[in-house]
């Protein structure tokens, strides 16, 4: 682990070979990156449909990179999530997406967390898609809270036996 400044500028190179339309808007005051990331399938149809298919994210790198994850938003809106039943709503009160819980970040490698944020945005991006088309959810939920920390417990045990 090298200087904080370091770990951003390699995390980041790391994300920009899988999602090239990001670029750094701020690489010193407020780490931070903007622009569209789409799943891999879809880099080589037309712009358009890449355009339905793209998130357009902003990325936040936190003053304790890499000991704590980045954070992803939405900054386009393009969740509507009143749109779905609030029991899949995974936005955080700061606007974030809610990607992931701590605790399932632990067992990610610190060099691929990053990716699992954006990856884990982009996700819930389509799964929200496929709701409006089908008004099936396709993403198994984590519950927020105590509640979250209680299934990953029970999930660990299981794993053990």
């Amino acid at each position: 682990m090298g200087t904080q400044y370091e770990d951003i500028k390699d995390d980041f190179s790391r994300l920009k070979k899988r999602f090239p339309g990001l670029e750094v808007i701020d690489a010193i005051t407020n780490p931070t990156a903007v622009g569209l990331v789409m799943a891999d399938i879809y880099k080589d149809f037309r712009k358009e449909f890449q355009e339905q298919y793209s998130l357009r994210i902003k990325i936040e790198y936190p003053q304790l990179f890499p000991l704590e994850t980045i954070k992803v938003y939405d900054i386009d809106n393009r969740i509507k999530w009143e749109k779905i039943p609030c029991e899949h709503w995974h936005i955080n009160p700061d606007g974030a997406l809610c990607t992931h819980h701590e605790r399932e970040m632990k067992k990610i490698k610190p060099i691929n967390r990053s990716f699992m944020v954006v990856h884990n945005a982009l996700a819930l991006f389509y799964a929200y898609k496929h709701y409006l088309k089908t008004h099936q959810w396709i993403l198994a939920d984590l519950p927020h809270g105590n509640a979250a920390i209680q299934v990953l417990d029970r999930e660990a045990r299981i794993k053990r036996k």
